[in-house]
């Protein structure tokens, strides 16, 4: 074998072309058999095959399996969905047989998800007594809060490590979750998290919030957060992070803040580059008054989130979503930078649609306010209400935003017929760098032989758009909308369309698999 060919990088290279395998929760193979023969070829490709193996791993599964044979016992383990097939521990693990299993823990570097499968707790509890820190180079995992609090806590220690960065943590709050907040700062990993994502239910444990405010005062290397948050306090205490630069909050209308609430903190967010909000009521005016609260004067990206109308008492007696739309618009322009700010997506996502009820419209002048932001580079208007843009709305757009590389607007309904066409498409072409666009109703107004007449000599040429996202829109000649297509974006790769059909809305036509055929993507 020459040289070369074991140079680190030259099979860190052919490993990723690979893929990855591992063993599933009953030792079957999953994953790539020739990934497996290649790592057999020498000790040199072994090592840095199994470096690539078992850098990530979907659940603790893969685990259990470097357990000696002889110490397990296949059994029946009844459970709230039945009885499982369930492998016991039969007997401890020796130091020999510790070595074996952390030869392969040592390797990983992320677990996506701990689930325990098939695997009885009597195995987990095993490895809270590995002599050694079992996985001294975990970079990331998400941990949910299982049925045995004793055996999760201890499991949950061995997991923490120096090096850890990424902690996701899910399920009910409880004391044990309390106790699990108080276990990591102490456990030094706080010196080191980057990635912080607490997951629990509105209803927190009585004694969660203040345990909760210690461990976030304990953590200053916090970069990205994503929790929930309903009292003052907190909301102060994640405001003096020093480092935060991504925070996704959800926010509920309990707190009463008042707009000097940050008057203490000396320079909140002044790092932050994302923001994201989810709200717990569909009055979009509570973003506002959030938003009120500091300057966002780096801020890069920031999306916002209203839950789906669940006919609530909260969602049937507000009155005017129109007026409020247009205030959170002025509100953004006035906290954040018009030299900083490269991307908005506001989301209003309603699965309860009712066709007979007036929606509200979101017609050009209420995102007027936004066009100022010349160096926006992505917009997304993903409303489950009306939509009241033309072709000219459309100009006016791409014509303020230049620099756009991604624009999505996806209503749930529109204006019928659409006031926005496939013609005016031609538009895109101000945008040099603009690589998506979306658009849920595009109307194909002209007769079938319409494109014919087209001289596609005079069609503006727009190389950049590559994805192009029809929504429920409907061509009338398929083989003719394939030619404009094709004149109007040469390196178009994809088109993508609804295959299902949203309430109160025309049924999506098939006939976009045709157009797709005929331009051969």
């Amino acid at each position: 074998m020459h040289r070369a060919f074991l140079i680190a990088e030259v099979v860190q290279y052919l490993l990723e072309s690979f893929g990855g395998v591992y063993k599933g929760a009953y030792g079957q193979d999953i994953g790539n058999s020739d990934l497996v023969s290649f790592a057999l070829t020498s000790k040199s490709v072994l090592e840095l095959a199994l470096d690539h193996i078992w850098h990530t791993l979907p659940n603790i599964s893969p685990v259990v399996r470097c357990f000696p044979r002889e110490s397990e016992l296949q059994g029946i383990q009844d459970t709230g969905y039945g009885r499982l097939p369930t492998v016991f521990l039969r007997a401890p693990l020796s130091s020999q047989e510790w070595e074996r299993v952390m030869y392969y823990t040592r390797r990983i570097r992320i677990f996506r998800n701990m689930t325990r499968g098939g695997t009885h707790p009597s195995l987990l509890a095993a490895l809270k007594d590995a002599p050694d820190t079992l996985f001294p180079n975990l970079l990331s995992f998400e941990w949910p809060f299982m049925c045995n609090p004793g055996d999760d806590m201890d499991l949950f220690n061995s997991f923490l490590s120096s090096r850890l960065s990424n902690l996701t943590i899910t399920g009910k709050v409880t004391t044990d979750a309390i106790a699990t907040l108080q276990t990591v700062p102490r456990a030094t990993v706080g010196f080191h998290l980057r990635t912080f994502k607490f997951a629990f239910p509105s209803s927190p444990h009585p004694d969660f919030l203040p345990a909760y405010r210690s461990f976030l005062q304990s953590i200053k290397t916090l970069e990205k957060l994503d929790t929930w948050v309903e009292d003052r306090d907190t909301y102060v205490d994640i405001a003096r992070l020093p480092n935060l630069r991504d925070l996704s909050l959800t926010i509920t209308t309990k707190a009463a803040w008042p707009r000097d609430l940050l008057s203490t903190v000396q320079f909140p967010f002044c790092y932050l580059r994302t923001l994201s909000l989810r709200i717990d009521t569909v009055n979009l005016s509570l973003f506002s008054r959030f938003l009120q609260l500091a300057m966002f004067d780096q801020l890069a990206s920031i999306f916002l989130e209203i839950p789906p109308f669940d006919g609530s008492e909260d969602a049937t007696t507000y009155r005017d979503p129109e007026k409020d739309f247009l205030g959170l618009a002025n509100t953004i322009v006035a906290q954040c930078s018009t030299d900083h700010l490269r991307c908005v997506g506001i989301f209003v996502t309603d699965i309860f649609y009712d066709m007979f009820v007036e929606h509200p419209t979101i017609q050009p002048h209420h995102i007027a306010p936004l066009l100022g932001f010349r160096r926006l580079q992505s917009f997304y208007l993903h409303v489950d209400w009306k939509l009241d843009f033309d072709n000219a709305t459309l100009e006016t757009i791409v014509s303020s935003w230049p620099h756009l590389r991604c624009l999505s607007l996806a209503p749930r309904s529109t204006s019928r017929p659409p006031r926005l066409t496939f013609s005016g498409l031609q538009t895109l072409r101000i945008c040099t760098n603009l690589h998506t666009f979306r658009s849920s109703f595009l109307d194909d107004v002209s007769s079938p032989e319409s494109y014919e007449s087209i001289d596609k000599e005079k069609l503006p040429n727009i190389p950049s758009v590559s994805v192009l996202d029809v929504g429920i829109s409907e061509p009338i000649n398929n083989q003719n909308m394939a030619r404009y297509l094709a004149a109007l974006f040469p390196n178009l790769e994809a088109i993508h369309y609804d295959r299902g059909t949203p309430p109160g809305s025309p049924s999506p036509n098939p006939d976009w698999d045709d157009v797709i055929d005929h331009l051969s993507l």
